[in-house]
């Protein structure tokens, strides 16, 4: 019997979210498992590390958001065409994580200055330059890296869009080149669809 591809994720994007676009741009069925209160001992036994994200599909289970996205995204053709496509691939969205996880843990006023002030502006400063460097007539400055979608792409729009979310528009509109990458993948129409019943279910 086929298993449907499944993530085990907290109701939230967080970081199931990349899981998540990478499985609708591979137009691939999935069961999305969403919980609403701290994980049970009996939900933790059946992860590899009592943690979440979690996935499965008849080839795999695995642990860890970064370790779920690179294997999907070699299953499905979006993990570059070269060693050096590779890297730079995985590079961009290992760097998400710098993103993130900050805002998270940002639990003093002193924390969230230093995020929103220094460490923020030098990541989307990268991010920026990265898609000025990349632009050129065949990719419109559509890619990160290289000249075709890539889950680097899947990355730097989940960092705008998460940004954007927490309350950062002001620092991320400054920055042309992001925002035009990330109006470019959520006009991939079944990217526009998921974006539209994520809305609807207030995720």
């Amino acid at each position: 019997m086929t298993k449907i591809p499944t993530l085990y994720y907290f109701n939230s994007r967080g970081r199931g979210e990349g899981t998540r676009l990478l499985l609708t741009l591979a137009g691939v069925k999935f069961n999305d498992v969403r919980y609403n209160s701290a994980l049970t001992p009996e939900i933790r036994s059946k992860t590899t590390y009592g943690t979440l994200p979690f996935y499965e599909d008849d080839d795999i289970q695995l642990a860890q958001s970064l370790a779920i996205e690179s294997y999907l995204a070699g299953k499905f053709g979006l993990a570059g065409e070269s060693p050096i496509e590779r890297a730079k691939i995985l590079s961009v969205s290992q760097a998400a994580i710098d993103f993130v996880l900050p805002i998270f843990h940002s639990d003093t006023d002193e924390k969230k200055n230093r995020f929103k002030n220094d460490t923020l502006p030098r990541l989307l400063n990268s991010y920026e330059r990265l898609l000025i460097d990349n632009r050129n007539t065949t990719n419109e400055g559509k890619y990160i890296v290289g000249n075709k979608l890539s889950w680097a792409d899947v990355s730097v729009f989940y960092v705008v869009d998460f940004l954007l979310f927490k309350g950062f528009g002001e620092l991320v509109n400054q920055y042309p080149a992001l925002n035009f990458a990330k109006s470019s993948f959520e006009s991939i129409p079944v990217i526009n669809d998921y974006l539209q019943q994520r809305a609807q279910n207030n995720n």
